[in-house]
């Protein structure tokens, strides 16, 4: 019964995700990009030693690497963007490390010649 279920939905729902639900076809450019940055962030603040406890207090020596993947797709009606960023970061100083997310998304379509609805929204995720 499980089999006879599985090519009943495969029959209705592929074609209409290989081929869209309209008949037409529309033009679309679809765009995928791959990056990847580091960093190295030094700062070393002078105190007087007598006034404190830790040679290293306020001291940082961090590392991070952000890779990046942003997908953007244009249609002749629409727009949809989304990057999507993690960054591991690591402290010498403390040994500590952390993971921080940021995720953009926007989408955009023109309702009429002079009409267009735009949403767009950020989320980060950071442990600062």
């Amino acid at each position: 019964m499980r089999r006879v279920h599985w090519i009943l939905f495969s029959a209705t729902c592929i074609p209409g995700m290989i081929g869209g639900l309209s008949p037409q076809a529309d033009a679309r450019q679809t765009i995928v990009n791959g990056s990847v940055s580091s960093g190295y962030d030094i700062r070393e603040r002078n105190y007087n030693q007598s006034q404190s406890n830790s040679s290293d207090d306020g001291d940082q020596q961090k590392i991070n690497i952000s890779p990046t993947i942003q997908i953007s797709s244009k249609g002749i009606y629409d727009a949809f963007n989304f990057r999507y960023t993690p960054t591991a970061n690591y402290d010498f100083v403390d040994d500590e490390s952390s993971l921080d997310h940021s995720l953009s998304i926007s989408d955009q379509v023109k309702l009429s010649s002079r009409w267009t609805l735009t949403l767009s929204d950020d989320y980060i995720l950071s442990d600062d």
